[in-house]
């Protein structure tokens, strides 16, 4: 992991990326009488602070983590889906709709697994495209992103 965070250490808008790993990190470290819940929310929050800046939008929040980690178009349907339920989820706790003691240890598995492995695939994506020159140091978000989240060849 240390290899793969230092190959980006020349991208001059990487910011979103230290967030999206700061907030993986609560995620773990989350404690508390709602440490289900809390951690349920900062996982799925590291995940949208590295997919966005779409705010608020479950289709392109689910068909981004689809792009990103899907195998075929069938996988990624299926992680659209589970990605949809769990953002869903995760609104009804934010507008009040549902308590934290709804969380199940699959919500919590399912989010832990979907995060890590969102946070895993986007970097190597990304030092892969900067080693082979399809990133340069200025290269936006917005840039980035298009890049990273391109079918693989």
């Amino acid at each position: 992991m240390e290899v793969l965070l230092d190959s980006l250490q020349h991208l001059q808008h990487r910011h979103f990326i230290n967030i999206a790993l700061s907030f993986l990190e609560k995620a773990f470290f989350a404690e508390g009488l709602a440490w289900g819940f809390e951690q349920l929310l900062w996982h799925i929050v590291s995940i949208d602070a590295l997919l966005g800046p779409e705010r608020g939008n479950k289709k392109n929040f689910s068909e981004r983590v689809a792009r990103l980690i899907g195998d075929d178009d069938e996988d990624e349907e299926r992680i659209s889906s589970d990605t949809g339920k769990l953002y869903d989820f995760r609104s009804k706790f934010v507008h009040g709709e549902q308590s934290e003691k709804d969380v199940f240890l699959g919500h919590l598995t399912s989010a832990r697994t979907t995060a890590r492995e969102c946070l895993v695939t986007f970097l190597r994506r990304l030092s892969r495209e900067i080693q082979s020159g399809n990133v340069k140091s200025d290269a936006t978000r917005e840039t980035i992103l298009d890049v990273v989240l391109k079918p693989p060849p």
